[in-house]
């Protein structure tokens, strides 16, 4: 039985470990759409970082009306329940982007992969999402 215990906490941890870390340069180099899940049938969401916010753009097709949020972010190496202030914009590079929620606690996401024109993060639930970087309009 201790050896099945074991081998779980080992296992996670390693799942764990396959964060990869993003830059806020990567973050801040483009506007990023959301594109999976798809939500598109019904609306379009953007978000845009500077080094301390994160501002996330949502306009719903039906109504022709745009919300936009504007949150403190940091990234981290470790999750965290509550958000810390004092490490907004200290870390240049993180496994996870930390953002305010409105009741000052986090909201945690896990960089699965970063790349120039593509990231994926899993929420706390375990879903993966896709944020691909804004094509400009010509």
């Amino acid at each position: 039985m201790k050896r099945l215990v074991y081998l779980i906490i080992l296992s996670t941890c390693l799942l764990e470990s396959k964060a990869q870390k993003v830059s806020i340069e990567l973050l801040k180099s483009a506007k990023w759409e959301l594109t999976s899940p798809d939500y598109s049938s019904y609306r379009h969401t953007t978000f845009q970082f500077t080094d301390s916010q994160l501002k996330e753009t949502i306009y719903y097709k039906k109504d022709k009306k745009t919300l936009s949020a504007c949150n403190s972010y940091y990234l981290a190496d470790t999750k965290t329940e509550y958000f810390d202030d004092q490490q907004v914009g200290k870390k240049s590079r993180g496994r996870y982007i930390i953002q305010k929620r409105y009741d000052g606690k986090a909201v945690c996401k896990e960089v699965v992969s970063a790349s120039a024109n593509e990231i994926q993060l899993k929420n706390r639930l375990g879903a993966i999402l896709v944020w691909k970087k804004k094509k400009e309009n010509k």
